[in-house]
């Protein structure tokens, strides 16, 4: 069918979009629960800075447990973290904390709490909202030691935790001493687990699930549960909190920079200034020394790329400032650009036609193609519609000279290592053609992907999740056809088809393959340099590396591996 004017040219991050994403991501690493916690003790206040919690290993979550009423200290601002604590004083914090929590049953008159007595309303509520039980003989025992398992156990109810189906698998990877958990606590800990509310201090393997919890305890696993994502400087320790990374935290590295913080290559990340009046603040562009390069006075900012980046203030959001590395203004353009690459971009013109301008904002290409893409080794695809509204593509020069016809339905977006993959428009099947626009590897296969360090993925099979392997730029496999993704799944809201590729391009002579759910790392000879079976199989997704440092999920957490170069 027609298709309509293309929307490709780049419209760079917005600061609402910025910060949307922020708060998602906190959002969405929040408890279920927290809307039922009570928020009235949270506002900004200062911490508090006990006197005997000076490096102690959860001080920080202490201080913020403090700041927010949670947790108080004792006199001469002693918090007493090592002391234990008694099911009055557990039930007067989580009734502070879960205030919101709805009422599910009537609290009996318990013969062992006084009517004086300084927890009883806390202990009544607490019973009420179902987060402590009673014994039997409507006896409560406030002075009773709580237990770790117990605390974890009403935390878990507290934060409305699913139970896991494999439970026991995670108790039992996790915990040298699982076989002291008590079975009604067994599913809780194992769903507190999954959310990394579990503690373990000193040793991260041992719950210790029948000792008595104290005071620095509970404030790390409050901490963790209604803190976690929000502020990660009150955050306990990484190496105390129970994940599966934390099993082989000796095989794991910290990047110097860590890659989730969003610096590109060049040592820049985006960065949202302070708002003023209220309003959404402005963007603008951080060193790796946390220093601004770019003061934050656009309402949108691309990254980085060829140097410069693209920049909307609020005052005038069609205009486009080009800024270098430095923040000064290279010229300004009202024309939508796509983004630098090989010293030009492209450029959305009159009737949406797109052409190239210069790094002086100069028309270099005049608008005229229906679609038009970065350059990459001084070629660029563009598009024009053909009498029935379909594109046909082809590649021009720097010049705007048309060097491969335009005259293909299906085509890569870029020349990689002088090729690009390419279908013929009487064919089902994908082959490579060079820059004159002969076939240098002949249309064979069903599905492809671009050349890296002489590799290409690609498969021969009619199932396109199937049967992937590497050729070489004959056209031969260099590493036989068998990896596989598991089935695309059908997505509504985009109407595709969408899952994981069976494999990723080569980067520093390593890629990501898959074996149905299972994945891992090759290096160019197809030999396994993390294996699917490798952390007991549990690894979820592999990225790419860089600097010879690789990223992978496993168990659901994040963690960075050093690859030896092959």
């Amino acid at each position: 069918m027609p298709v309509t004017p293309s929307k490709k040219i780049f419209q760079p991050l917005s600061r609402r979009l910025i910060m949307r994403l922020l708060i998602a991501l906190s959002v969405a690493a929040m408890p279920t629960a927290a809307a039922l916690r009570s928020t009235a003790q949270e506002s900004a206040v200062p911490l508090v800075e006990f006197s005997d919690t000076q490096g102690y290993w959860a001080a920080a979550c202490i201080e913020r447990m403090g700041s927010s009423d949670y947790m108080k200290g004792y006199a001469n601002r002693r918090f007493l973290p090592d002391n234990t604590m008694s099911r009055a004083e557990f039930a007067a914090v989580m009734a502070k904390i879960y205030v919101n929590a709805q009422k599910i049953r009537n609290a009996p008159q318990f013969t062992d709490v006084p009517a004086g007595f300084w927890a009883k309303d806390a202990i009544a509520k607490a019973y009420e909202q179902g987060l402590l039980e009673g014994y039997p003989n409507n006896q409560f025992k406030p002075s009773e030691l709580i237990y770790r398992a117990q605390a974890i156990t009403i935390l878990a109810k507290a934060e409305g935790l699913r139970n896991p189906d494999d439970a026991e698998a995670i108790l039992n990877r996790l915990y040298v001493d699982q076989g002291e958990i008590p079975d009604y606590a067994r599913s809780p800990i194992a769903a507190a687990t999954e959310r990394r509310f579990v503690v373990n201090y000193p040793i991260v393997e041992r719950l210790r699930p029948t000792a008595s919890i104290v005071r620095g305890e509970v404030a790390a696993m409050l901490c963790q549960a209604t803190m976690y994502g929000i502020d990660y400087r009150y955050n306990v320790p990484a190496e105390y909190v129970v994940t599966v990374v934390n099993r082989w935290r000796d095989r794991f590295v910290r990047p110097a920079v860590d890659p989730s913080l969003g610096f590109d290559r060049d040592g820049f990340a985006l960065k949202a200034g302070e708002s003023i009046d209220n309003s959404t603040p402005l963007v603008g562009m951080v060193n790796l020394d946390g220093q601004w390069v770019i003061e934050p006075r656009f309402d949108s900012l691309s990254r980085f790329s060829d140097g410069v980046a693209i920049g909307r203030s609020p005052q005038d959001p069609e205009m486009s400032e080009v800024i270098d590395q430095q923040g000064h203004t290279i010229f300004s353009t009202r024309y939508p650009i796509l983004g630098f690459s090989e010293g030009l971009t492209a450029f959305s013109g009159k009737n949406r036609l797109q052409g190239f301008l210069d790094k002086t904002g100069a028309i270099v290409v005049p608008a005229q193609f229906f679609e038009a893409e970065s350059f990459s080794e001084g070629l660029a695809r563009v598009a024009r519609l053909d009498d029935q509204g379909y594109r046909q593509y082809g590649f021009i020069d720097k010049t705007g000279a048309v060097v491969i016809p335009l005259q293909y339905k299906s085509v890569q977006e870029t020349f990689q290592g002088g090729l690009v993959g390419a279908r013929p428009n009487d064919s089902e099947l994908w082959g490579y053609f060079d820059k004159t626009g002969e076939w240098a590897i002949a249309p064979q296969f069903t599905a492809v992907q671009s050349f890296s360090e002489g590799l290409a993925g690609a498969t021969k099979s009619q199932k396109t999740n199937e049967q992937w392997g590497f050729i070489d730029r004959t056209g031969a496999f260099a590493i036989a056809p068998q990896y596989f993704s598991l089935e695309p799944v059908y997505n509504e809201a985009i109407g595709a088809f969408v899952g994981p590729n069976a494999v990723t391009w080569f980067n520093e002579g390593f890629a990501t393959v898959r074996l149905g759910a299972a994945v891992g790392l090759i290096d160019r000879t197809g030999q396994w340099r993390i294996s699917p079976a490798d952390f007991e199989g549990l690894i979820a997704d592999i990225g790419v590396v860089q600097g010879g440092i690789v990223g992978v999920q496993i168990g659901g957490d994040g963690a960075y591996l050093k690859v030896a170069q092959p």
